[in-house]
């Protein structure tokens, strides 16, 4: 978990699975009165995290993510049915990418029936719709979690590994958990 209220974001958990029960268990280490000022947290739309937070905080779906899968969805149909026609010599759909970025509404009607990876992220969008519109109200992201996450993989080989997770754990919070190290002079 990544607080990002301040100049410099630090990270706040780590926990010990990816699962609904890891971050249920940060939520209620947190004290009270500390959880009631969280107005809004940025995810992905991994269920069990999605579960976990609901009842915490407004929930941002990331436009990257959500993007992502959108983008993902478009390249499985359009490599498959690339690789079905060039099997049997068609090559007509090499250099087609702009084509396949079409609404539904323009499509022939004999590949709208090929879409159904696209059609999963349409449900996927209308199941996270609420999350997804949250973005407007809150307007931030994922970028700064993301930005933590890549510094907690460079810690990994300039560590040269961990023996364990606790000695993984204490690491990042140690580097990333915006620890003030610097000594108080008192006069």
């Amino acid at each position: 978990m990544t607080r990002a209220d301040g100049a410099v974001p630090t990270g706040e958990h780590v926990g010990d699975e990816r699962t609904r029960e890891s971050l249920e268990a940060f939520w209620h280490s947190m004290p009270a009165d500390l959880r009631g000022q969280v107005e809004a947290v940025s995810m992905d739309m991994w269920r069990p995290y999605v579960e976990a937070t609901r009842a915490q905080a407004d929930i941002v779906h990331d436009s990257f993510h959500v993007s992502r899968y959108v983008n993902r969805a478009l390249e499985e149909v359009r490599r498959e049915e690339s690789q079905e026609r060039q099997a049997r010599g068609d090559r007509r759909l090499k250099g087609t990418w702009q084509l396949w970025l079409w609404g539904f509404e323009n499509l022939p009607a004999r590949w709208a029936e090929r879409f159904e990876p696209v059609r999963r992220v349409a449900r996927l969008r209308r199941e996270h719709a609420e999350q997804i519109l949250t973005y407007f109200r809150h307007r931030f992201n994922n970028a700064i979690a993301e930005l933590v996450n890549r510094r907690i993989q460079a810690l990994i080989p300039k560590a040269c590994g961990y023996r364990n997770q606790k000695r993984f754990k204490d690491d990042v919070l140690f580097h990333l958990g915006g620890l003030d190290l610097y000594p108080v002079h008192v006069l």
